[in-house]
C-alpha cells in the first residue's frame, strides 16, 4: 500500500523527481515531517535539531496545541508522535515544537540550512506533505505574508520569498530548498488557497484538477505581467505564487526562544537553550 504521503503526489512528481534526484530526495526528506491535528487538518514541518526541535507554521497548530502529532514524511505506515507546542509567533506565522529525544546515543536527522539567501530566478524545491516534491523559481520578495490583498512582491529583498512552486494546502510548513538541497525558507501561504470555491462533494482529485485549471488562469491574469516585467525567464508555466518565510526571519523567531543563530545553522541541540518565549 502506498504511504500516506505517496497518495498525495502531484501529476508532475516524476519529472520533478528526475530533476532533483531520487537518491537526494530520499536523503533530504528524512528530516521532513507530516503534522496531523485529529479531525482538523494536516501540515508539514522540519526537524531542526538532533534532540527533537521542530519548525512548522502557526496556522496549522493554533487552537489545538494539545493535539499535535508528527510522523516522518515517507514512513509507511505513519508513526504518530505527540508534539509539544513551545512557541507560536503571530507576526511570522511560525511555530516551534518539541518531541521526546531518541533513546541512547541516537539523534534525529536535521535539515541543512543555506548559508546564503535565495536570489531572484533561483531554482527551488518544496518538500512537504501537500505535493511531496514540487519545483519552481524565486520571483521576488515582500514584507507582507498575506497574498490577499495582493502584495507588491517584486522588491529586491524582504522577509518573505515569493516563489512559483505549485504547493498545496498540506504544504503549509514545508521546507523550501535550493539546488544544493539546503533550506532557504518555510512555506507559509499559497495563492491557490485564497481562491474560495464550492466543490459540491467532488473528490479531492477532482477538486485539485479544477483548482489547477482555475488557479493557473487567475494567477496569470493577476501576476503574469508583473512576473514578465522582472525579466526572469520561467522554466515552467506560471501556475501559482507561494509565500515562504526566509531563514533570516526564522533565526529572529528562534532567538526569541533562546536558540542562537549558530546552534540553528549548525544543527545543534536546542533543549538546554530554550527559555520561556
Amino acid at each position: 500500500m502506498p504511504s500516506l504521503a505517496a497518495q498525495r503526489i502531484s501529476p508532475d512528481f516524476s519529472n520533478v523527481l528526475d530533476n532533483f534526484g531520487r537518491a537526494r530526495f530520499c536523503a533530504e526528506s528524512r528530516d521532513s515531517l507530516i503534522v496531523r491535528i485529529p479531525e482538523k487538518s494536516y501540515g508539514s514541518a522540519e526537524m531542526i535539531s538532533p534532540d527533537g526541535g521542530i519548525l512548522t507554521v502557526k496556522h496549522v497548530v493554533e487552537g489545538r496545541e494539545d493535539e499535535v502529532f508528527v510522523s516522518p514524511l515517507l514512513l509507511n505506515p505513519p508513526n504518530w508522535i505527540k508534539a509539544q507546542v513551545i512557541q507560536i509567533a503571530n507576526d511570522t506565522d511560525l511555530a516551534l515544537l518539541l518531541i521526546p529525544e531518541l533513546k541512547g546515543d541516537k539523534e534525529f536527522s536535521t535539515t541543512k540550512i543555506a548559508s546564503n539567501p535565495s536570489f531572484a530566478g533561483e531554482d527551488v524545491y518544496t518538500i512537504g506533505f501537500g505535493s511531496l516534491l514540487s519545483d519552481g523559481q524565486v520571483i521576488g520578495y515582500s514584507n507582507q505574508n498575506d497574498l490577499l490583498p495582493f502584495p507588491d512582491i517584486f522588491h529586491s529583498n524582504g522577509h518573505y520569498v515569493m516563489v512559483t512552486n505549485h504547493v498545496r494546502e498540506a504544504d503549509s510548513g514545508s521546507k523550501l530548498v535550493n539546488s544544493a538541497a539546503e533550506m532557504v525558507g518555510v512555506t507559509i501561504e499559497s495563492f491557490l488557497k485564497q481562491i474560495k470555491m464550492d466543490f459540491n462533494g467532488l473528490s479531492v482529485e477532482e477538486q485539485e484538477k479544477i483548482m489547477d485549471e482555475v488557479g493557473t488562469r487567475v494567477v496569470n491574469e493577476i501576476f503574469g505581467d508583473k512576473v514578465n516585467s522582472t525579466g526572469i525567464v520561467l522554466k515552467r508555466p506560471l501556475r501559482n505564487i507561494a509565500g515562504v518565510i526566509s531563514v533570516e526571519r526564522i533565526i529572529q523567531f528562534l532567538s526569541s526562544c533562546g536558540i542562537s543563530e549558530h546552534d540553528f545553522l549548525d544543527g545543534k541541540p536546542i533543549r538546554s537553550s530554550l527559555k520561556k518565549c
